[in-house]
């Protein structure tokens, strides 16, 4: 009889993402704490609301998801409370609230990945939760300098030299920019700082730019100066996050925050919002800034100018990102499912 069985259904949800990272990195190491078989399965997306059986002592979800067969136990992760703040709507929005009401009715076990979703968790679910555990596991880092793209070979690729990209002359800003993500503060604050006639540039991985942002970036006269690069892999994110003034990362609400934990690894000085989770994981290794406050968020990314200032972040970072491993994490993880089903 298999001991734990792992839905790794979020794979076929979406291709990139916080999720997808924390689903990957976790499943990949629990082999090394958990003693018992471990299997996966997966489903198609369109399938998702549908219980499937399990022939495994454990049960866990990369995405909500609970067995119906008796006798085994389920463990559900929460990532963000997005949906019930009303921070993200569309078609997903009444499927992905069904979806979490179902796995915390029927979950054995809950894990929040921060302080911070704990306790938007309790507020939204606390009628669901009784007396069910609810374990906090941070998340971890697999950002290193050894895995990343060289400063020199970076800083020469044809496709960035178009950007004026070179150490330390741009400001980084990774992942998705609608709504909360707070991306046009973003835009405000560096006119506002008056970094392109400085010389500083502003790039974005993900998604292109929209119509809207491009006519945004037009009309504060930007064009030259903020640049969309799309998809990257990891390794020349890495090799950004290693040679960028700082990272920018003014979202009014995370479930954890990945790309401050990946920036401060590299060494990257970090200026983010203070609210939510973030404060929880940048500590007082960055820079915290009012998420409403154009003022501040300029004022911080002008503090990063100076070497010293930047130097003395960066390190701060370094240091501060030692504390969330991936091995910890699997390994506090293999505990939750031990503590329904012994091992």
């Amino acid at each position: 009889m298999p001991y734990l069985e792992l839905d790794d259904i979020i794979f076929n949800i979406q291709k990139f993402g916080g999720v997808t990272t924390y689903w990957r990195e976790l499943t990949s190491r629990l082999p090394t704490f958990v003693p018992g078989e471990i299997i996966h399965s997966s489903g198609n997306k369109l399938m998702r609301v549908y219980s499937p059986k399990s022939s495994a002592k454990v049960f866990h979800s990369s995405h909500f998801r609970v067995t119906s067969s008796r006798g085994v136990k389920n463990v559900t992760t929460i990532y963000d409370l997005i949906y019930e703040k009303k921070m993200a709507g569309g078609r997903g929005r009444l499927l992905n609230l069904y979806e979490r009401k179902k796995s915390v009715k029927y979950a054995d076990a809950i894990v929040c990945i921060s302080e911070s979703t704990r306790r938007d968790f309790y507020e939204y679910y606390g009628n669901l939760i009784g007396s069910k555990p609810v374990h906090v596991i941070h998340l971890g880092c697999n950002f290193s300098p050894l895995k990343s793209l060289g400063q020199e070979s970076l800083v020469r690729r044809s496709d960035f030299l178009k950007m004026r990209l070179s150490e330390g002359q741009f400001f980084l800003y990774v992942g998705g920019r609608s709504g909360y993500k707070n991306f046009d503060l973003l835009l405000k604050a560096f006119v506002a700082g008056n970094f392109s006639s400085q010389g500083f540039s502003l790039i974005c991985t993900g998604a292109q730019f929209t119509d809207h942002e491009l006519e945004q970036i037009n009309n504060l006269k930007l064009e030259k100066a903020i640049f969309s690069i799309g998809l990257i892999d990891e390794a020349t994110l890495g090799g950004l996050y290693s040679v960028a003034r700082a990272l920018v990362y003014p979202s009014i609400y995370e479930g954890f925050g990945l790309p401050p934990l990946e920036a401060m690894a590299m060494g990257c000085p970090v200026i983010c919002a203070n609210a939510s989770s973030l404060p929880e994981v940048v500590g007082t290794s960055g820079i915290l800034v009012d998420p409403y406050s154009v003022e501040e968020l300029a004022e911080a990314m002008s503090a990063v100018l100076l070497e010293s200032v930047r130097a003395k972040f960066s390190k701060a970072g370094v240091e501060r990102a030692k504390a969330f491993d991936w091995n910890e994490s699997a390994s506090r993880h293999a505990k939750v499912y031990e503590s329904l089903a012994p091992f």
